[in-house]
């Protein structure tokens, strides 16, 4: 349990982590999970182990998210929520927490987003930096996260990921927990990752862990970017699927096209690749170009895509 034998900030970071910027059905699975796990409800787990404000923030972290509605969520009530943050901010904390705490964890994305871009046009920052500006604390550090899950949720967990491995001690229940729990998103949070550390993923692990403990986490890093995917022919003509080779090495250069299968009309290939892997089809007796497909791990680990129909047999 993340409440459990954990030094003091650590705590509570694993836990904001975990009940933080989920989505309302994850937020259901995680509540029962535990309740068959531990015999009780997360709510008491949180309130008899955490305590303070941020005890009342985590609680309304488990009421989830209010579906979008545009009759209640207007532009209205996006500049009537920038002005109770504002407030909330500028009253000093003990005036208006509760206010921040609702806007942030039970607003939907489309409204938070919103509001967040009304506020930095009216006031200059976003809202993660009045956040950081004006509170302290593990608070502070929750609703920082808690903005970022929903509005860059790929930067944040970057950010999390190196926060784990920061300084003399790594924490490695907080990193497993990040590779692992944000493993749909992880390809996306490993480039956001590059670009602000000049460091992959895979060689912060390898850096930082040993032994079994490296080998466990870096086959969950790379099971992440990895997918099965069926490429189908609807068209009369057959189709030559060609893979982009993305960098030099001893069989080519990079960007040449590879030549991988042949998709006969009405019939389908399966494959299995990896996130941000190239896919050029091209008519096999002209050698046109007909569709082109980059792997996206947000498509899900299993992907279907139709790359020839009926429809562009006509069209040539």
């Amino acid at each position: 349990m993340a409440t459990r034998g954990e030094k003091a900030g650590s705590k509570e970071t694993l836990v904001c982590s975990i009940l933080c910027g989920r989505t309302n059905r994850d937020m259901e699975c995680l509540k029962k999970a535990y309740r068959k796990c531990a015999g009780t409800n997360l709510g008491g787990l949180v309130t008899s182990k955490i305590g303070g404000d941020l005890e009342d923030f985590l609680v309304m972290c488990l009421r989830g998210t209010e579906e979008y509605d545009s009759d209640v969520y207007t532009d209205a009530k996006a500049e009537e929520d920038v002005t109770a943050f504002y407030e909330a901010e500028q009253g000093g904390w003990g005036t208006g927490e509760n206010s921040i705490f609702k806007i942030v964890c039970c607003s939907p994305l489309e409204h938070l987003e919103k509001v967040n871009e009304l506020y930095v046009n009216k006031y200059g920052i976003a809202l993660s930096v009045a956040v950081e500006k004006e509170t302290n604390g593990t608070v502070k550090d929750a609703l920082v996260f808690a903005l970022g899950m929903k509005l860059k949720p790929y930067e944040t967990v970057a950010k999390l990921i190196e926060k784990a491995c920061k300084g003399k001690s790594r924490n490695e229940l907080l990193l497993t927990s990040a590779i692992l729990r944000y493993h749909k998103i992880l390809p996306n949070a490993c480039e956001c990752h590059n670009a602000l550390y000049d460091m992959s993923v895979s060689d912060r692990i390898e850096r930082e862990t040993r032994g079994c403990y490296r080998k466990v986490l870096l086959a969950m890093y790379y099971n992440s970017f990895q997918c099965d995917v069926v490429f189908e022919n609807h068209g009369t003509s057959a189709i030559h699927v060609y893979w982009i080779r993305e960098e030099d090495d001893d069989d080519g250069e990079a960007g040449e096209e590879v030549d991988t299968d042949v998709i006969e009309p009405d019939d389908e290939i399966s494959q299995t690749t990896y996130s941000g892997h190239t896919f050029v089809f091209r008519l096999e007796d002209t050698d046109e170009e007909v569709y082109r497909h980059t792997i996206d791990p947000l498509d899900g680990k299993r992907q279907c895509h139709v790359v020839y129909t009926d429809e562009d047999d006509e069209d040539l």
